[in-house]
């Protein structure tokens, strides 16, 4: 088992606060205690909502700070909406990508390791059944600790609870003296709250018996006490006492059929709801089903739509938006925060959310809220999948990042028992591909795919072509090459039946695509070349004529993969598609690369590698680092060409992309032959080996030349036997033992620090006439056909082409049967005949 160097966690930091803490000075000194303790590895810090539970344990984290030397990583858990949601809050907030969610909890024990860390899990009660995560996540990082705020505990081995009481209230007979209440926990946070929005407000001997009875009634709840604290802006002592006279029941036990939880809660919140007018009570109802921020342009579309007649066929006075924000946000029932774009944002309180859905189903038709709800973010899905290929895709993504919690809810909303909403959860997952793709969240955008396509409901034709498609397309990058191409047939033959002849060659293209990741390159051409010819949409154009270049480029006909993929760049320059430009700068780069032309190989990536990080595509910078780390190893760079290669394994294990890890395998290996870690090397071609023919890979274009040359080089060194031992030893690790090899023998290189560039072999160098090509001969053929010529036998071609001497034999053998001959002799005479070409000084013949 290899151990990862220990190193800092990027993580949340603590949540800042601009007021103090209040009252809690045995609290906090308890609780620091028991976080110090070595045998408290659970710290569940318990009470009702609104007592303080999040404000406390941030103290004690900035308090705990100095002894975990490694952080302390806050996560708020408020948006997170179901317990399997859970691993992947606490891995973004490490800064471990998502990706693959099948190996996300092996990789985020992986990054804990052995560090000294203190987690604080924020609102764990509504995932409560993910309290065995928590454990485990215990049981595998021997030095972590966790610290979590809920309104029960987690009721898992070695909990240590804390609850968390309410303020101390002041007694109200006799009436205590302006002193005592001065230093009256629950008082003071009601005379500091009511300043902050009244700075002339002052505790004076006439109103400190009714703020005392205030806080009493309040039962010494900190959230309660600041809500009613908020309205001395409007109201005086007496009044606020006035109100809360007729709601002593509620605060002293509730409703029956309320949650536990909300017993207390609900009168405080109740008492705010009810200064709100009547339009205003109806906007914060309405809030109430948003999951995460919430935007000015989403309240005009989902919360003031219809307004203006209820559902009891009274009229409803309309009220503006901004008034209206102002109005909750001055009541403290949303909360200002900032947006990506200059717009603001607001948020609900996860307590006081739940009151307002609460009230929601209680007065409005709450069917038709959360219809307008998956209706707009329905909307904001479709147009991201044109967007993310156009000028806006930066800003739309921007966008997604903000809304994916409402998207989310939006799609879990839409998948539910509503059979009208089937069709709008379809279209959601759908449009949300391309995110799901740029941002690694794979296994999330398959399963909302999965899930919209098996609704029992019947839908478009065109929407369920386009979903099989995006699928296939996610499945694609995971590796799942044989679901991949399935999901492009069904999606094939819809569009067939509804004669869309652009959504026919979008699914030939792809289907070509697996062809050629599976090494069926005729095959591969064929269906290409028939998708070019039904093509209309000038859009998906480049697409196709990419996958072309990719067959050129395995065939060794550089011009003609480097025109392919020129074509394809202008286009997509052209239509302002960022993400394709970037991809079509690592395509042709990879020609570069494949030329020897190191330098043209760096600006392309380089160039790849600027417009792939300004989008923040996962995707494509690891592919361009693959690429820049093979230009690397030929400059001898290898600690570089070893940096490069750990980050893009890392994003490749996190997304599950198994094709692209064989690359990674590819590169590391040929570094380790390079300084002659040759078994190690042969390992790490068996691993490639074995994961290519788990998903029915071949080598792809861009490495064949350098694997046929890796391999003819260790098999010469190592011997067939010892070769093909380690070989079998690398086939049998899994995915996960391969990236720990691969990453180990990463580092390894990497220590041994810079080297001169690897010398070529001595190979003669030949121009290939023009007159060969009438002969059919791709441009290596030809170069084997001229090297033939000059009576170099398989081994020695392999040499010189810096490839294997079985792919040597396989071109000459593909060279006879083209030139319809038996022998050698026989296809060099006709070759003469053509004007055979340019030999170097050391050859014989022009």
């Amino acid at each position: 088992m290899l151990i990862f160097p220990r190193k800092s966690m990027p993580g949340q930091h603590i949540p800042s606060t601009l007021t103090t803490l209040v009252g809690r000075q045995h609290e906090l000194a308890t609780t620091v205690a028991l976080g110090k303790r070595p045998e408290v590895r659970l710290l569940t810090l318990t009470g009702p909502g609104g007592v303080g539970k999040t404000r406390l344990a941030s103290s004690v984290g900035l308090a705990l700070e100095p002894f975990f030397p490694d952080g302390v990583v806050f996560v708020s858990l408020a948006t997170v909406g179901h317990d399997l949601l859970v691993t992947p809050a606490i891995a973004q907030a490490m800064g471990v990508t998502v990706g693959d969610e099948r190996t996300l909890f092996v990789r985020l024990t992986q990054s804990i390791g052995d560090q000294r860390l203190l987690l604080i899990l924020d609102n764990f009660e509504h995932v409560i059944g993910a309290g065995i995560v928590i454990a485990e996540l215990l049981s595998a990082c021997p030095h972590l600790k966790v610290m979590t705020t809920s309104r029960m505990p987690l009721h898992i081995l070695g909990e240590q609870e804390f609850a968390v009481p309410p303020l101390n209230v002041p007694a109200v007979s006799p009436p205590p003296s302006i002193e005592e209440l001065g230093r009256n926990p629950a008082v003071n946070l009601f005379v500091q709250r009511a300043t902050a929005v009244k700075p002339d407000f002052v505790l004076t001997q006439a109103n400190g018996p009714v703020i005392a009875e205030i806080c009493a009634r309040l039962d010494g709840l900190p959230l309660a006490i600041e809500l009613a604290a908020a309205r001395i802006k409007i109201l005086t002592p007496s009044a606020l006492l006035a109100r809360l006279s007729d709601r002593l029941t509620i605060l002293t036990g509730g409703a029956a059929d309320l949650p536990e939880r909300l017993r207390t809660m609900v009168n405080a919140i109740s008492w705010s709801y009810d200064l709100l007018s009547p339009a205003e009570q109806r906007i914060f109802r309405r809030l109430s089903v948003f999951s995460g921020g919430i935007s000015l342009e989403a309240v005009e579309r989902i919360a003031l739509v219809g307004q203006e007649s209820g559902g009891n066929g009274r009229s409803q006075v309309p009220i503006d938006i901004l008034d209206a924000i102002t109005s909750l946000v001055d009541k403290s029932l949303i909360l200002r925060a900032e947006g990506t774009n200059g717009e603001p944002r607001f948020r609900m309180l996860e307590v006081i959310r739940e009151f307002g859905l609460a009230k929601l189903r209680e007065v409005d038709a709450e069917g038709e809220i959360r219809r307008r709800f998956v209706a707009y973010y329905m909307q904001i899905a479709e147009e991201s999948d044109a967007r993310l290929i156009g000028e806006h895709q930066i800003e739309q993504l921007a966008l997604l990042d903000a809304e994916i919690g409402n998207l989310r809810a939006a799609l879990f909303f839409a998948t539910g028992n509503d059979a009208s909403l089937h069709v709008d959860a379809l279209r959601i997952a759908s449009g949300l591909w391309r995110y799901w793709l740029t941002r690694g969240h794979l296994s999330e955008g398959l399963a909302w795919l999965r899930q919209a396509l098996s609704l029992p409901t019947e839908m478009p034709p065109t929407l369920k072509a386009e979903a099989l498609n995006n699928q296939g397309n996610l499945c694609m990058e995971m590796g799942s090459f044989d679901d991949a191409r399935a999901l492009y047939e069904q999606s094939r033959v819809l569009f067939e039946r509804i004669g869309d002849n652009d959504g026919t060659a979008n699914e030939m293209n792809n289907i070509g695509l697996i062809a050629l990741i599976q090494g069926r390159y005729d095959e591969a051409r064929a269906v290409l070349n028939d998708s070019l010819k039904i093509r209309q949409d000038r859009l998906a154009l480049p697409a196709t004529l990419s996958n072309l270049g990719d067959i050129a480029l395995f065939e060794d006909d550089l011009e003609a993969a480097e025109r392919y993929h020129m074509e394809a760049l202008d286009i997509r320059r052209e239509i302002s598609n960022t993400r394709a430009v970037a991809s079509s700068c690592h395509s042709l780069g990879s020609v570069a690369f494949q030329r020897g032309d190191l330098e043209a190989a760096k600006r392309w990536f380089r160039d790849g590698m600027r417009l792939a990080t300004e989008l923040g595509d996962a995707t494509i910078r690891a592919s361009i680092e693959t690429g820049l780390g093979r230009v690397a190893i030929k400059e001898g760079d290898l600690p570089r060409a070893m940096e490069l290669f750990i980050r893009s394994l890392k994003t490749w294990q996190v997304m599950g992309s198994r094709r692209s890890l064989t690359m990674c395998f590819d590169g590391i290996a040929i570094a380790a032959s390079v300084v002659r870690h040759d078994e190690a090397a042969a390992q790490m071609v068996g691993a490639a080996i074995a994961l290519r023919g788990q998903i029915h890979m071949a080598v792809p274009a861009r490495m064949r030349a350098d694997n046929d040359a890796l391999i003819a080089a260790l098999t010469a060194r190592l011997g067939d036997e010892v070769y093909a031992r380690n070989v079998k030893e690398g086939a049998l690790l899994s995915q996960d033992q391969s990236v720990e090899l691969a990453m180990s023998l990463a580092r390894r290189i990497a220590e041994l620090g810079p080297i001169a560039p690897p010398s070529p072999a001595t190979r003669p160098k030949v121009t290939p006439s023009r007159n060969l090509a009438s002969l059919g001969l791709t441009r290596r053929e030809q170069e084997v056909l001229m090297l033939l010529a000059q009576g170099l036998a398989d081994k020695e071609i392999a040499e010189a082409l810096f490839i294997s001497p079985r792919t040597a034999m396989t071109h000459v053998g593909n060279i006879l049967t083209k030139l319809g001959v038996s022998k050698r002799t026989q296809a060099v005479n006709l070759a003469l005949r053509h004007g055979l070409g340019d030999f170097d000084e050391d050859g014989a013949r022009d």
